[in-house]
């Protein structure tokens, strides 16, 4: 995929809630849904003729679920998206601690040339992806809350603005963590 379709769809990805919450307020709503849909089936192309289909299942959720509150009308759908969005890395993260971990393997890939990953480095990753795990458990739960809530305030500011901040906190911390007291 190119470099700037996927910039593209990742600036779309981190600014759907407050694009959502301002179409919801102004009367715009299904207008944005087309769009989105639009882009998401551009991204869902790009991504099958690729060679990393890793994006292939949260794309195909997004749309799917834009697409049933187009064809339904039913703009609380909508607000489904950053559930379906969390519930999908929640998936993914945790199934893959039947296997491999998720972050074991972008540990590998960012080593490639180091060789394999030291055993302690393994149990590391396994921990990281648990606590990854975790967070999207949570994520999940309060995203449904937000949107059995149905307050379109609250709803945008914790998926719009909350989840991120605790994703970037999770990621950022990890990453300082891991640089200061074990030097890698």
């Amino acid at each position: 995929m190119p470099r700037l379709l996927r910039g593209l769809f990742y600036v779309f990805t981190v600014f759907w809630p407050v694009l959502i919450y301002a179409a919801l307020t102004h009367g715009y709503l299904y207008p944005v849904l087309l769009i989105s849909a639009a882009i998401l089936l551009v991204r869902l192309a790009a991504v099958s003729l690729s060679q990393n289909k890793s994006g292939i299942w949260p794309t195909l959720a997004g749309f799917l679920v834009i697409g049933l509150a187009l064809l339904l009308k039913q703009e609380s759908l909508a607000l489904l998206y950053p559930v379906v969005m969390n519930s999908t890395l929640l998936a993914t993260f945790g199934l893959s601690l039947t296997g491999k971990p998720v972050v074991q393997r972008f540990a590998e890939i960012a080593r490639k040339e180091e060789g394999p990953l030291p055993p302690q480095a393994i149990v590391y990753t396994r921990n990281v992806t648990v606590i990854w795990t975790a967070l999207f458990a949570f994520n999940t739960a309060v995203s449904a809350l937000t949107v059995y809530i149905g307050d379109y305030e609250i709803w945008a500011f914790y998926n719009g603005f909350i989840s991120y901040l605790l994703v970037g906190s999770l990621f950022f911390g990890e990453y300082l963590y891991r640089r200061k007291f074990l030097n890698v």
